[in-house]
Formats: structure tokens, sequence, C-alpha cells
């Protein structure tokens, strides 16, 4: 339970300065990324997996997912595993978003028609919760639930049927969801997971509020963007079936 005390510490001072390191987001991302990886060596509780999948979004222009929107995103990541329970993963992300309200059944939001598409880059830092000991030397234990939670930093850029040009935001991510796994023979295994990105923006989609817009076209600031991420991993463990002590030669 340490670990995500700490991760709420940092969650915490991420909120109360974000002016700061949304300057130095990507900056700070790729020196966190190099301290994760470069200490330990590629050993026995190594995992690199990629999830393949579908990017959503919910905000102004879309107020809960609509299938319709999905769009194609792929995860290349590598995990830490400090034990069958506990792992530390870090990811890059790539996929598109998408959202048309022409599409809508709101006549509201019809009538509005804003669409917008985007590319996404992302990378991030995860901590996993696996509910049993995962690949554990019991055959009943190959599959397990798990939950995740994280931070990282996205980068958005974002086009408009309202405008030619592309508008580029970046920013702070907290990726968090939940997943279940599955060991196969030979160190690999496959999963399925769902996750959400909160962010602390409403310029993902590209619309922002503008008192010189006619009220029909005006968009709420207080409503953050969310997008999420609905993937199939396969992935390639390193793992050693380490022997229980009562099996070492002297016991």
């Amino acid at each position: 339970m340490m670990s995500f005390s700490v991760l709420a510490a940092l969650v915490g001072f991420l909120r109360n300065n974000t002016t700061w390191l949304k300057k130095n987001t990507y900056r700070l991302s790729v020196l966190f990324l190099l301290g994760f990886l470069l200490p330990t060596s590629l050993s026995a509780q190594w995992e690199v997996g990629a999830t393949l999948g579908t990017l959503h979004y919910t905000g102004d222009l879309a107020p809960q997912i609509r299938p319709l929107d999905a769009r194609p995103a792929l995860s290349g990541w590598v995990k830490y595993n400090f034990s069958p329970t506990f792992g530390l993963q870090a990811s890059l992300l790539g996929g598109k978003l998408h959202a048309d309200e022409r599409e809508s059944d709101d006549n509201f939001q019809a009538i509005r028609g804003s669409a917008f598409d985007a590319d996404v880059i992302e990378i991030a830092i995860r901590m996993e919760y696996n509910f049993r000991n995962f690949r554990a030397l019991s055959e009943t234990k190959r599959l397990s639930p798990y939950l995740f939670l994280g931070a990282g930093a996205s980068r958005w850029q974002t086009k408009t049927n309202y405008s030619n040009n592309a508008q580029i935001t970046q920013g702070l991510v907290l990726p968090y969801g939940l997943g279940i796994r599955y060991a196969l023979p030979y160190g690999w295994n496959i999963g399925a997971e769902f996750g959400a990105r909160f962010t602390f923006t409403d310029q993902i989609d590209g619309f922002a509020s503008d008192a010189n817009l006619p009220k029909f076209q005006f968009f709420n600031p207080e409503n953050n963007d969310i997008y999420y991420f609905f993937g199939i991993s396969l992935a390639y463990s390193f793992d050693r079936v380490l022997c229980p002590q009562r099996f070492k030669k002297g016991y």
C-alpha cells in the first residue's frame, strides 16, 4: 500500500504545479523513463509486450463513449515485476481520437455539428496490482484480474471541421483502469484491459469557450476531456520459476 500512498502524493504535487509542469512535460517524462529503465539490467523480473486496441473520447462533443467514434491505437511497454502481485510498467502509446456531433442522437449537438480528429502520443508510468499471485506454481493461478494507476504525459495534434490548422496541445494524464491476463506456456501471456486517461485540459477536441461565439456553440471550460483505451495484449516474460526454499539443496 505504500506504493499507492507515494503515487497519491505525487499526483497531488502534479495537480498543484500544472503551469510549470505543462512547459516541461516531455523533459520530465523522458528523465523519469530513463531513471526507471537504466538502473536494472534485463533479468528474471522483466516483461515486454504490446497492446492493440481502440481509443475513445468523452468531452464537450461526446458526453458518453460512442462505439462508432472508436479509432485504432497501439501501445508498446516494458514492465518490472517486483513480485507476483506488484509490477511497475512504462509504456508508449500512439493512436487517434475522433468525435462528430453530426452523428449524435442529441438534436442540440447535431445542429451544432462540431467534429474533430486528433493524433495522440502518450508516455506513462503505472503501478499494477494483481489480485492473485500471477504466474505462481499453482496451475489454478494462471488467470488474474488486475488494477492499475499511474501518471504520464500526452501530446495531441487536433484538427476540427471549423479550421484547417492543426492545434497542438500537451499535458499531464492520469491513467487508471482494470484488466485480466492469462499465462500461456513458454513465458507468454495474453490479456485484455480497459483504462481511462484523466486529463487537465479541455483542449483535446480543439474547441474551447469563447464569449464571442453564439450560445449554441459555447463549450463548457470546466468539463475536462477524458480519453479511454481498450486493448488486447500479448507479452513475453523473462521470469524464472524460483524454487521454493524447501526444495533447495540442503532442505
